[in-house]
């Protein structure tokens, strides 16, 4: 959505050619031509002033008239505002706590190897044996 209308647009663009027109060859046509159109844009510029100040009072007085009108509402408004305001804060805390009483996994041991490693042992303490038995 534009706010420039065609016709701000093309005053803009009748000021630029006759301002540059005018610096360069100081014709006072080309003077009077930038100065007339540089008027239309400041009054332009001036009745969006007062359409902008005239929203902005509207919009104001909306306000006000449904926050009159709807007290819950504005309460619910202004709870919500505090939940996002302290709920980072609280959601850190409770993670903090969180992992403070919870206990880590613990992993169950392997001992197949240790089972390995004797059954091993057990066999070299035979084979032992029986070289000195013989």
């Amino acid at each position: 959505m534009s706010v420039v209308s065609p016709e701000f647009t093309r005053l803009l663009s009748v000021y630029n050619d006759n301002y540059v027109a005018y610096r360069v060859t100081g014709n006072i046509a080309n003077k009077t031509a930038y100065e007339t159109a540089l008027n239309a844009l400041n009054q332009q510029i001036t009745k969006l002033q007062q359409t902008v100040g005239e929203d902005k009072q509207y919009i104001q007085g909306f306000l006000q008239n449904y926050s009159d009108d709807n007290p819950e509402l504005t309460k619910l408004h202004e709870q919500s505002q505090e939940i996002q305001r302290v709920g980072p804060k609280i959601q850190g805390e409770y993670e903090v706590s969180k992992r403070l009483t919870t206990s880590p996994q613990v992993q169950p041991i392997d001992q197949t190897s240790l089972y390995v490693k004797g059954g091993i042992i057990v066999a070299l303490l035979v084979v032992v044996g029986l070289v000195v038995v013989l």
